[in-house]
């Protein structure tokens, strides 16, 4: 009988690698519109926790096209009424 070996074989994934990026990234983090892109998409990025933690939007209860639709349009009412409630 052949007995295995108690290695693992190794894979290049494993282990960390310390390579230096060939070139800098695409966005400079300093600039003024970088900061304007980045305050819209944290506004969206709100909303949309909003709704999944307020209407539970993450998940439907309904099948079927305009069943979802009438929910997500409610969904979208209670949160402008939670955020003009909150104004």
């Amino acid at each position: 009988m052949h007995q295995r070996s108690a290695q693992r074989p190794s894979s290049p994934c494993t282990h960390k690698q310390s390579r230096k990026p060939s070139r800098p990234p695409p966005w400079n983090k300093t600039t003024p519109a970088w900061h304007d892109r980045y305050a819209f998409r944290c506004g969206i990025e709100a909303t949309t926790y909003q709704a999944v933690t307020a209407t539970g939007l993450r998940r439907t209860r309904y099948r079927g096209i305009k069943k979802v639709h009438l929910e997500n349009i409610v969904s979208a009412i209670a949160v402008n009424l939670i955020r003009l409630d909150a104004w």
